[in-house]
């Protein structure tokens, strides 16, 4: 999935349902960086920890919308600049991890079968 379909997927959700990563990587989206596999491509960061409070989708579109036309520095150096149709993955910074984002769930509760974008509406707003 490349960035504008990321986006344009996640403004389809309900902007208040909080964002998890599904898969080897669960966690939230904390921030984005070069991909460590392939510099000209975004990466997703999560933060694994269990106490943080999940992103919404409404944040979570920002932070993507703010990486379009942004230059990020590749990990061994090099700027790239990222379009709507960057390619996205999730991993750690430094990782290559081989896990793009294929999908965007909107779901009632969390799953963790595959490397997806997953919305949930928080049951205790």
């Amino acid at each position: 999935m490349n960035l504008g379909e990321l986006i344009d997927r996640l403004k389809q959700s309900p902007p208040l349902n909080d964002v998890r990563i599904s898969g080897m990587y669960r966690g939230t989206p904390n921030r984005v960086t070069s991909y460590r596999g392939y510099y000209e491509d975004l990466g997703i960061v999560p933060d694994r920890r269990e106490d943080v409070q999940p992103l919404n989708v409404s944040g979570v579109i920002r932070l993507l919308e703010f990486a379009i036309g942004q230059e990020f520095t590749g990990y061994k150096g090099g700027e790239f600049v990222m379009s709507r149709s960057t390619r996205v993955w999730v991993s750690e910074y430094g990782s290559a991890s081989g896990l793009s984002v294929y999908a965007v769930e909107d779901v009632s509760n969390i799953v963790e079968s595959f490397t997806s974008i997953i919305t949930f509406e928080n049951s205790y707003r």
